[in-house]
This record gives structure tokens, sequence and C-alpha cells, in this order.
């Protein structure tokens, strides 16, 4: 049945119709679409929606609704087929959440934020939320992506090691054994200035002995030897007569001079000859 209706002028069509020219038609049910109008003497003709369409209401359609397309390039995932009665229905992906939800559809899909090394998982993402992300805590590192935790850092004194370098964020604290080489070395270096020290205090006194003591070349020779040996003669008392002039002797010995200015610091001098001038008198006849 046709029916018209005329509101001030105007034709309008009850609930159920739909408007075509001057004519009010009846409704194709939902999955079918019209195939012909109806006319004056017939009424609409309808027939169902085709594989890849749906119709999801009364309609007075000549075509059906194309189901919608899932892209998984767009982290986009079929949650529920398309039939001839309801569309396609499109959640996302794992490691994705919808961004734009419309319903229980999701025209929208965003990668899920990764919770980097220097982080933390504070609160997992869900299919509509982001995951939530924090920063390790000072003293407490992280080194894998989405770590649900954050380990403290190392402490080297603990185990008796120096630190080699502080921890971070990402990184733990990196120790290294305690340096006992140099204590050692130091130690050894020591040793050897002692005794070196020592050898070289007994070596003084031996020094000082051998020219101060009864062999030495203060005491090895009588004062008139001393007198004599002028260059390398003795002296003649006859050759000496009527010349009435004093004679220098020159003494070489092999005591260091600086050995005796040094005698009261204890310390010694590296030369090897002692020389003397001692004035004697001529006497003349």
């Amino acid at each position: 049945m046709i029916q018209k209706t005329f509101v001030m002028g105007e034709e309008t069509c009850s609930q159920g119709e739909y408007k075509t020219g001057t004519l009010c038609c009846p409704m194709c049910q939902p999955a079918t679409k019209v195939y012909r109008h109806c006319t004056e003497m017939s009424s609409t003709t309808c027939i169902p929606c085709v594989e890849g369409t749906y119709m999801d209401h009364p309609n007075g359609l000549t075509e059906c609704f194309k189901c919608k397309f899932c892209d998984r390039g767009m982290g986009l995932s079929e949650k529920q087929s398309c039939t001839y009665f309801k569309n396609t229905v499109c959640g996302c992906q794992s490691g994705f959440f919808c961004a734009e939800l419309k319903r229980d559809d999701c025209d929208l899909c965003q990668r899920q934020s990764v919770c980097e090394p220097g982080y933390y998982l504070k609160k997992p993402g869900t299919e509509t939320t982001d995951t939530v992300c924090e920063t390790c805590p000072d003293g407490t590192f992280s080194t894998e992506n989405m770590s649900e935790k954050c380990k403290p850092w190392t402490k080297c004194t603990d185990l008796n090691m120096d630190e080699l370098k502080s921890g971070t964020p990402s990184s733990d604290s990196l120790c290294k054994k305690k340096n006992i080489i140099v204590p050692i070395a130091l130690g050894i270096i020591i040793s050897l200035l002692l005794l070196i020290s020592g050898l070289c205090v007994l070596y003084c006194k031996r020094k000082r002995k051998l020219c101060f003591g009864p062999d030495s070349c203060f005491n090895k020779n009588s004062p008139r030897e001393m007198h004599e040996k002028v260059e390398g003669h003795p002296l003649n008392p006859v050759n000496m007569e009527g010349q009435g002039r004093s004679v220098i002797v020159n003494m070489k010995r092999t005591v260091n001079s600086s050995l005796a200015k040094d005698n009261d610091s204890g310390m010694h001098s590296s030369g090897t000859d002692c020389d003397f001038i001692a004035p004697v008198e001529e006497t003349g006849r």
C-alpha cells in the first residue's frame, strides 16, 4: 500500500517509508537494498546485499554499504567480520592502542610506548591506553626494554673494590680491583733507599778511619819525613847551607782536603788527594 501525506502543501512520508519523486515507498529491511522503487500500482522491490557489503537498518537505498577493511599496516586488526547486517569491527594489534574509538570500533591505532633502558614499566598499556613509563630512581638502573623494576647500583666498597665509574639510570657502577702494585713498589723503593743510606754511612765511617786512623796519611810520616819530601828529594842539610831561604814542601797524599773540613758533619768528599803546603826555614851556617 502506498501512503501519501500532505502538510502545508508538502508531501511527507510516514515512518517506515521513504520518498521517491511524489511517492512514499515502503523501506527495505536490513541486509537488503532497493531493487525497484514502488509505483502507484506496485510496492518496493528489495534484494539482499552482496558479499562485502552490508545494510544495518531499514532503508530506501539502492546500494548496500561496503564493509570496512582493517588495515594491518596501520596497526589495525579484525575483531569481528563483516556480515550483511553489520559492518566489520576493527581493533588494534598487539603493541598498539586505539587513539580513535567509536563505540566498539577503532578507526586509528598508535604504537604503544616502549620503556627503554633507564626507565621501568609503571603501568602496562591496554587496547585504549598507552604504556606508562617512569625514570629509574636515583641509585638504580635498568638495561633492558620494558623492565618491570630498576636494580640498585653495585656498591664497590661492599666488594672491597674501587669505583671506576659511577652508575647511571641505564648502567650499573663499574668497579675495579684495588691497586696493590703501587704500595708494593713504594715499599721496595723505601727499602732500597734505607739500604743505600746504611751502606753510605758505613762507607763514610770507613773512609774517615783511613784518613784519620793510625795508618792514615797524617800519621804515616813523621814531621821530619814530611819536611824532607821536597819535590821527590829528601832534604840534605849540607845542600841547604848558606842558602838562607824558605823551602816550600808540597806533599800529595791520597787524602781529600775537604774531608777534614767536613769532619764535624760526618760528610766526606769524592776527591782522592790531600795537598799540604809546609814552609821550612833553612838555617845557614
